[in-house]
């Protein structure tokens, strides 16, 4: 009978230390706020919304018409400067097409002016002259 109530009692405290009555595991808690946290800072270091452009990256981004070969399927006769075909480029900048070589109409000696090819947003090209 001793023996019995050894290990009752043995068993009871075994019982009563691993209980957490309070409900509050604050070392978790911590853990997973760090963790959501984490997450946000993920997001925001992937966040390509504040990224300024870098010209000559081949990625055509904010505010740039084209970027080294990457013209945007923009082609020396579909610009609207009177072109019929040659070799169209980005400027250094890439703000804009370099269209000297591109080729004008048989028996066309005036080249259109200089424009600036300013991209609409929504697909488009605008010529601004100069």
């Amino acid at each position: 009978m001793v023996r019995l109530c050894i290990v009752f009692a043995f068993l009871s405290m075994i019982i009563v230390a691993c209980d957490d009555t309070s409900g509050n595991n604050s070392s978790n808690n911590i853990n997973n706020t760090n963790n959501s946290n984490n997450l946000n800072n993920t997001n925001n270091i992937n966040n390509t919304n504040n990224i300024t452009p870098v010209c000559g990256n081949g990625v055509i981004e904010t505010g740039e018409v084209c970027d080294g070969t990457e013209l945007n399927g923009a082609r020396c006769d579909s610009i609207g400067q009177g072109f019929e075909g040659g070799l169209l480029a980005c400027d250094q900048e890439c703000d804009s097409f370099d269209t000297s070589a591109c080729v004008l109409p048989t028996g066309d000696s005036t080249p259109t002016p200089d424009a600036t090819v300013l991209q609409t947003g929504t697909g488009g090209y605008l010529l601004r002259g100069t």
